[in-house]
């Protein structure tokens, strides 16, 4: 919900991407308040399904662009995004995936999210990424962002049974 908050005051872009799309929820936000053209992203095929099928009923939905891809894999090249929402898992975990959720999740997700995410940035670009303190610091895409040479500030923070939830905006300038 807080990454969807900011996501509605961000949305007043020309093309915008939900990576890591899910139920749809912050596509049909980012449309709702101004964004262009939305594509929305999921590795996972029954999410993507979801989506579409959410999506079909609402007239204003209808012409979102939703497909299956291992972040950028299948992401067309030419098109360049001004805003970007990626809901990544927070962290890794062994065994069989569960909502995202794997052995590639947190930092090794995040690090090649933010590696290969430039080829696909207008300038400027917003990046909204979420983090919990749950996940841990080794987690954190500010740090792993900051790293890798993008500017950093935190958008909204929320404390909640003892953990702290953030949303950051990542910028390429």
């Amino acid at each position: 919900m807080l990454l969807s908050q900011v996501a509605e005051r961000a949305a007043h872009s020309k093309n915008a991407l939900d990576m890591g799309c899910g139920t749809g929820i912050v596509a049909f936000v980012m449309k709702s308040h101004g964004a262009a053209n939305v594509w929305a992203v999921d590795i996972h095929e029954a999410a993507i399904r979801n989506a579409r099928v959410n999506a079909l009923k609402y007239e204003e939905f209808k012409n979102i662009v939703f497909f299956r891809s291992d972040l950028f894999l299948s992401v067309p090249c030419d098109i360049k995004f001004d805003l970007i929402v990626f809901n990544h898992p927070y962290y890794a975990i062994k065994g069989a995936r569960i909502m995202g959720m794997g052995c590639d999740g947190g930092r090794p997700i995040i690090a090649r999210f933010l590696q290969n995410v430039r080829e696909y940035c207008a300038s400027p670009v917003t990046i909204l990424m979420p983090f919990s303190s749950i996940a841990g610091s080794d987690n954190d895409p500010s740090t792993i962002a900051k790293d890798l040479g993008y500017a950093v500030e935190t958008i909204d923070v929320q404390h909640n049974q003892g953990m702290e939830h953030f949303v950051y905006q990542i910028t390429n300038e």
